[in-house]
């Protein structure tokens, strides 16, 4: 899956395998037997979680996996006091659009190395 959208990880299934299962959370969604989303977190258990993975299979786009994948993780970090999210700048309007703007403003803050102001 993680070569089906160019992710480099892909080419060390081993490690990624192990990542997988070291991480906090893992969420996936599935078509029968087929792979078709993912999404993981590692966290501290109580105050920070950062979200890594988020990735659905190309054929699936547009259908709204991505969002319910990111919907669910944020249930489960509802009461986290920090949700980092660690992403490609290419794939920042995605994020936007499942309602992480706040997340997005600090990460472009970060990105430009400008001075930033948080409220």
């Amino acid at each position: 899956m993680f070569l089906s959208v160019n992710w480099e990880s892909g080419r060390f299934p081993e490690k990624l395998l192990k990542a997988m299962e070291n991480s906090s959370t893992v969420l996936s969604a599935w078509d029968g037997n087929r792979l078709i989303g993912l999404a993981n977190a590692l966290d501290d258990s109580v105050m920070t979680a950062y979200m890594h993975y988020v990735l659905v299979d190309p054929e699936y786009h547009g259908y709204g996996i991505g969002k319910e994948l990111m919907h669910r993780m944020k249930q489960i970090y509802n009461d986290y006091i920090t949700l980092v999210l660690i992403s490609y700048t290419s794939e920042t309007g995605f994020y936007e659009n499942v309602d992480l703007r706040s997340v997005m403003k600090r990460l472009r803050c970060l990105l430009q190395k400008s001075s930033c102001r948080f409220f």
